[in-house]
Parts: C-alpha cells; structure tokens; sequence
C-alpha cells in the first residue's frame, strides 16, 4: 500500500492539510482492499 501525505511545517491552516491528508489515507486503504489499481496497471505508468 502506498499513501502520499503532505507536511509543512510553516504552512496556515492546518486543518485543511489534515482533512486532507486524512481522506487521501482514506481512499488509499480502501483502494488498496480493493486492489485498485492493479499492480499492472501501477508498472505500466
């Protein structure tokens, strides 16, 4: 499973880095249960 997150230290509004950090974990497990995408269709990018 691969799950890409965004950090900077000195950025305002923090929370909207969260929330968004935290639905792209989100859809990153539910993908990864699901198998999408497939391991082709990654090597083939």
């Amino acid at each position: 499973m691969v799950v890409s997150i965004f950090i900077y230290w000195k950025v305002k509004g923090k929370e909207k880095i969260y929330k968004y950090n935290y639905e792209a974990t989100k859809l990153a497990i539910k993908r990864a249960f699901s198998r999408e995408p497939s391991v082709g269709e990654v090597l083939g990018r």
